[in-house]
């Protein structure tokens, strides 16, 4: 939408015609949301909020959502900031930046539905470990575009890398996702979602932190891509510890 009206367009209203039409649709998912019917939540014993709480495993949560922080401090650290890395480097303006956006979103709604499969075939380990690393590499390609940004085709690289991150992340996510919730157990699951949730929005406050201290500080986005990188490796290494971990309290059942 932001490309067509940007391309075609309304340029001194484009951003408020993006907002409305968002927020049009937006209020149709109303609709099916008031379709839906659950069952009447149990009853619950606890006494308290304290007592409700102490119920759950905290160790499990904490080992399970430890590599979800730091894949989500690497995720904030670059798709925030994408369009300013090809404002400033490339002098891409919006629309074609949003041409890039709408590649990556045809392309994410096609290889999400690989995702199940890739699981199913390579199991946790592998699945991630691919993904994940694939994630580095098309990463660290894209940090070097900016090192040789005045190569004639760095821009063009700097394009196929953004849109498979991109696709990258959005198969591993399920994968992950279900990971962490098979690992912590069917009562935990309630939880651990809502902080999963919560834990984005803070790992992308420290990102945001980070990124302001690296660009004040005068460091090029090459570097930033680069330490998100490590980040996406570590995170990488925790989500394997927490696949084997799975894997042995799977063989002892």
């Amino acid at each position: 939408v932001f490309a067509l009206i940007s391309i075609t367009a309304i340029q001194g209203n484009a951003e408020f015609v993006i907002i409305f039409i968002i927020s049009i649709l937006s209020a149709f998912a109303l609709i099916p949301f008031s379709i839906i019917k659950e069952k009447i939540p149990e009853a619950s014993n606890h006494n308290n909020v304290f007592q409700h709480l102490s119920t759950y495993d905290w160790g499990r949560i904490f080992r399970a959502i430890t590599p979800l922080f730091l894949v989500a401090i690497a995720a904030g650290l670059t798709m925030p900031y994408m369009n300013l890395y090809f404002h400033s480097v490339f002098k891409m303006n919006s629309g074609n930046f949003a041409i890039l956006g709408s590649i990556s979103a045809i392309l994410i709604l096609i290889a999400g539905l690989l995702s199940p499969l890739l699981r199913r075939k390579l199991g946790y380990r592998k699945s991630i470990a691919l993904t994940q690393l694939l994630i580095v590499v098309f990463l660290i390609l894209l940090a070097f575009t900016e090192i040789y940004s005045t190569w004639m085709l760095a821009v063009w690289l700097a394009a196929i890398a953004y849109i498979f991150k991109d696709v990258l992340m959005h198969i591993a996510n399920p994968i992950t996702t279900e990971l962490i919730m098979v690992y912590s157990g069917k009562h935990n699951q309630e939880f651990i979602y809502t902080i999963g949730i919560s834990l984005w929005y803070i790992s992308w406050y420290i990102s945001a932190k980070i990124f302001q201290y690296f660009s004040q500080a005068g460091y090029s986005y090459y570097i930033i891509f680069i330490l998100a990188a490590g980040l996406y490796i570590l995170g990488t290494i925790a989500y394997l510890l927490l696949a084997n971990k799975q894997m042995n309290n799977s063989s002892l059942k």
